[in-house]
């Protein structure tokens, strides 16, 4: 009789197929098969994806509209159902009777991710719930928006993370939830409406939730949370937890016996979040100077990004909500050279954690009218040195010239700047004679690695700069060369820069040494005139920390 077990197991095993594994469906919002697997070649509809996934299956959902009228249920345990993150969320639209629940999570350890879900319930009814006595869902940078008097999530030990969730109708809910809330917005805004609810009623037995870096924002009229004790069974208990997060001061409130709520000393209640949508709830992204800006705590749940996809802590600690403050970039002009008939300038870019586009406007009075130059800046970098070239410019006349950086957190126009073209009796000759590298100097001559090195150069003539960068080694020599090892001094070529100058002053130029490794590098300058001749070179030795 003991080994009846064991045998058991074994005959359980040899019916499991070797290699097998979860599967990736495969959901477009029009065309989609509505049989087969689902694959990247044949993908299906989003109500087909799902009805056949099995346990632990993705569902890969990709962007669009996907409008349904009839309830999405999720059978399988471990399911996630996701859009692309690199992407704009795939739009899930209830078009049913608002007298039902849209999306239905009907086993354990299910997840939404990278989704929006629109529509309107009405009532008891929920677009995102998880049914019965199942739970231990995932709800990872999911927004929902609930349009009835309805409620947007209704979800039992679950964690809802780095996502919206807002009801606009009168006594509307955003979200009725045990378990974790982190790093979220939660808004009603509808007469009477509570952001959040903590029932042993709705799900029945202990109810209780824990929330951080959350904004919690209900109608005048209504809560910011309620802990309510209604199963009317005794020793059953309702338990708020909230620290780090923004509610408004007496916004909090439970009823019943056994209900209690736990403020921490870190929340914001004193001011409200200055956020670009309220009343509304449609945007809910954070305004500069509000409160809820880094002041959030690294010790919740955190993802790894925000609701946008930009990093999840930004600045000194991470932010109260589902968005992450990221300010417009800075722009500044670094230095401007000037010729008869051109300029160079010299500014610097810093993202601040966006991707920037950058130009540069000008013209002959401080309403500019021409642009030039230009291009993309990544938001993974702290700054940016850039250069371009005015052309085509009067000789004798004064210009005006700013840099201006955009990205998807806003525009920043750099300060206006003036300057005069010269005029020189043979202008910028370039090609009977060799152009000369009169001086050549480092702003510093020995630097922190990753910082900007600025380079002064003045030659007779405009062209090109030509900078050959060798690191300086120790080394040994090999009849009259110096190749490896010691007693010599080896110069090993690294990289070659090219930067354009114009007769006489130029620079301060950027050189940035975050590919270059601390030690000492001799930089070899020459100067190339639009007729190929070249100046005597010139060397300076940099040293980097």
């Amino acid at each position: 009789m003991r080994l009846l077990p064991v045998l058991l197991l074994a005959l359980v095993l040899l019916a499991v197929p070797a290699g097998a594994s979860a599967a990736v469906r495969h959901a477009v919002p029009a065309g989609g098969a509505l049989s087969g697997a689902c694959n990247a070649a044949a993908p299906c509809t989003l109500e087909q994806a799902i009805a056949g996934a099995a346990v632990d299956d993705t569902v890969r959902v990709a962007g669009g509209t996907y409008g349904f009228a009839a309830p999405l249920a999720l059978s399988a345990g471990g399911i996630v159902v996701e859009g692309d993150p690199a992407g704009a969320p795939p739009l899930l639209q209830w078009t049913g009777s608002p007298n039902a629940s849209a999306i239905l999570l009907s086993a354990y350890g299910q997840t939404l991710r990278h989704l929006r879900v629109e529509g309107g319930v009405n009532g008891a009814e929920v677009l995102v719930r998880t049914t019965g006595t199942v739970g231990d869902a995932t709800l990872d940078h999911v927004q929902v928006r609930n349009v009835g008097s309805g409620t947007g999530v209704a979800a039992r030990t679950s964690l809802l993370r780095d996502s919206v969730v807002t009801s606009t109708g009168a006594g509307a809910i955003a979200a009725i939830l045990t378990g974790t809330i982190t790093s979220s917005t939660l808004v009603a805004d509808g007469l009477g409406g509570n952001a959040l609810l903590v029932s042993t009623g709705f799900f029945g037995g202990d109810a209780a939730a824990t929330v951080r870096n959350t904004i919690l924002r209900g109608a005048v009229s209504g809560w910011d949370a309620e802990v309510r004790d209604q199963d009317a069974v005794d020793g059953t208990t309702a338990t708020l937890d909230v620290d780090f997060s923004s509610f408004g001061a007496g916004r909090l409130t439970g009823t019943g016996v056994d209900k209690e709520i736990v403020t921490g000393a870190a929340n914001v209640t004193a001011l409200s979040p200055l956020l670009a949508g309220l009343p509304g709830g449609a945007d809910i992204h954070q305004l500069r100077g509000s409160p809820t800006i880094d002041a959030g705590t690294a010790t919740a749940t955190l993802g790894a990004q925000d609701i946008d996809g930009d990093p999840r802590v930004f600045g000194t600690a991470t932010d109260i909500g589902a968005d992450e403050y990221m300010p417009p970039p800075v722009v500044t002009l670094q230095g401007v050279v000037v010729g008869d008939t051109s300029a160079a300038i010299t500014g610097l870019i810093t993202p601040r954690g966006s991707t920037t586009s950058w130009k540069l406007e000008y013209g002959p009075t401080a309403d500019y009218g021409t642009t030039a130059g230009g291009g993309d800046v990544p938001g993974t970098v702290e700054s940016q040195p850039t250069s371009s070239t005015l052309s085509g410019l009067k000789p004798g006349t004064t210009y005006h010239v700013r840099v201006v950086g955009s990205s998807a957190k806003g525009t920043t126009a750099g300060p206006d700047l003036a300057f005069k073209t010269t005029t020189s009796p043979l202008g910028d000759t370039a090609g009977s004679r060799r152009p000369s590298i009169t001086s050549a100097s480092l702003a510093r001559n020995r630097v922190r690695r990753g910082t900007v090195a600025g380079l002064r150069v003045r030659s007779t003539q405009a062209g090109t700069l030509e900078i050959v960068i060798a690191r300086l080694q120790t080394g040994r020599r090999r009849g009259k060369a110096c190749v490896a090892a010691k007693r010599c001094t080896a110069a090993v070529r690294v990289t070659a820069l090219a930067r354009k100058v114009l007769s006489g002053n130029n620079g301060p130029l950027p050189l940035v040494t975050t590919k270059l490794r601390r030690g000492r590098y001799r930089l070899t300058l020459s100067v190339v005139n639009g007729a190929g001749k070249r100046s005597k070179a010139v060397s300076r030795i940099l040293r980097i920390r």
